[in-house]
């Protein structure tokens, strides 16, 4: 179970990693800054080293790692897709491969977040 957790952790960080630099160079184009891609850089390498840490080590305080970083990209992913799928769902947004893409990530980034809190109540017991 630790390895697949600790898959799933590392996962989610490649993508949110992915997704906070593209977010980040659009800047280059005049895209505005938000001080969310740091943040969600921060957040993906905190479950980059979660799943090291979920790998390699057992001590208690490491679960914390993972669930930092999850939650903070799931305040990020979860009303952003809300807001895409009601653009979506207006016509506004053209659906396909990468509004699959944006889906797929939601459920990666909300599943390690449910993996992460349930792996830190098992580690009270």
């Amino acid at each position: 179970m630790k390895i697949l957790s600790g898959l799933l952790y590392f996962a989610c960080a490649v993508s949110g990693l992915y997704w906070s630099i593209r977010l980040y160079l659009m800047g280059m184009y005049g895209a505005p800054f938000s001080w969310w891609y740091p943040m969600m850089l921060l957040a993906s390498l905190s479950l980059l080293v979660g799943a090291f840490f979920t790998w390699f080590s057992s001590r208690g305080w490491n679960h914390w790692t993972p669930l930092f970083g999850s939650a903070v990209l799931a305040a990020y992913f979860v009303p952003a897709i809300i807001d895409t799928l009601r653009a979506y769902f207006k016509g506004e947004v053209v659906g396909g491969i990468q509004l699959a893409n944006r889906l797929f990530v939601v459920a990666l980034v909300l599943a390690s977040l449910g993996v992460s809190v349930v792996s830190k109540l098992q580690a009270r017991k």
